[in-house]
Formats: C-alpha cells, structure tokens, sequence
C-alpha cells in the first residue's frame, strides 16, 4: 500500500530525512508518506498509481506533522504525480517559523498531472490537486496542478485544483507563478480560510 513510508514519534522528531529521486510505481495508497519530522526535503521524486485496483483516498504524498529547526527549510520541490484518487500532495500542519529566523516550507515546481479518478460525494472524499491544511510560513512557486476528476452528475462539484484551509496566526502561505488547472465544473483553486484570518498572499 505504501511506496515508502517515515512515522516519528513527537518528542523527537525525525530530523533532517531526504527522499529524493525515487520512480515509486503501482502503488495502491500512499506514494511518499511522512509524519512528524523535522527539516523534511522531499525532492525529484516520481509517483505514478494503477487506478484499477488503487484506494479513492490513494495520495501521492502525505505530509504532516513537520516543523522547521535551524538550520534549514523545509523543501517539497521537483515532484511528479499521476493517477491518484484523492491527493496529489496533501500537508497538514507542516510549518516554517517567520522573523526573525524566517525558516520556510517551500512548495516547488511540482507536477501534479491529473488522471483523477475518484470523485466521491463526501465532503471529506473530495479530490484536491494540491491540499495545504494548517500550514504555515509556506512558499508555493512554480507548480503545475490539473485536476480532471470525474464529474457526478447532479452532484455539486467542488473538486479543487489547489485547496487552501488556514489561518494568518498559523503564518503566511505566498503562491505566485502556479498553473491550477480545473478541467471539470469545479475550482481552479478554493480558500476555505475564514476572511478575518486569511493566510494566502497571491
């Protein structure tokens, strides 16, 4: 189910772990899956599902649970991704630290090629090309997302190309220079934010 899967505990993390150029093919649920981790760098790495016998959750990377330390960023840059069901990328509560050590996640030139092929009723089985929950001090440049699920017929789609839930006192999430690509009758990209505390600077 898993290509390859880091689970640390809280106290202490796993720090400084590189996955970096990995072709993880055929594989059914997660592709990379990282959780609780300090100055993580995920990088050149390569996902690629087989929808037929592949989970409607299946993820191409799952990230979670991972701070910043000095020194050093976080880095998820010069990823690909096809076929998943639910997530392309999905982060939650991965964080940098602002001034005045200004530590970043930084999202990088990602491709997240489409091939959806889950589009599940439930709010909590959505697809999203790019998820970024409770992240903060995040830096998203240069990344390419299509999201082509299917479409249900007579349901409300709200699919989304790039999915955005947070809050400004988690830290800034800068997105310039992406292609968020919608290719059905859902969003290019969704700020699920309250307006009060809107983290994303576009």
């Amino acid at each position: 189910y898993y290509g390859i899967a880091v689970s640390g505990g809280i106290t202490p993390r796993d720090t400084g772990v590189v996955i970096e150029n990995n072709t993880i093919a055929q594989v059914v649920y997660y592709g990379i899956y990282v959780n609780y981790g300090t100055n993580t760098k995920i990088r050149k790495n390569s996902v690629q599902f087989r929808p037929s016998s592949a989970d409607k959750k299946a993820t191409g990377y799952w990230l979670t649970n991972i701070s910043t330390a000095a020194p050093g960023d976080i880095e998820i840059t010069r990823n690909y991704v096809s076929g998943a069901g639910q997530y392309g990328i999905y982060m939650s509560s991965v964080n940098g630290t602002g001034a005045p050590t200004n530590r970043y996640v930084n999202v990088y030139n990602n491709m997240i090629a489409g091939e959806f092929f889950s589009n599940a009723i439930a709010a909590n089985d959505l697809p999203r090309g790019l998820s970024i929950n409770g992240c903060g001090w995040v830096n998203v440049y240069f990344n390419s997302v299509l999201m082509d699920a299917p479409i249900n017929i007579g349901v409300v789609d709200n699919t989304a190309a790039f999915y955005v839930l947070g809050t400004a006192a988690t830290g800034n999430i800068r997105v310039y220079n992406n292609i968020f690509a919608q290719n059905n009758l859902g969003y290019a990209y969704y700020n699920a934010s309250a307006a009060a505390t809107n983290p994303v600077i576009i």
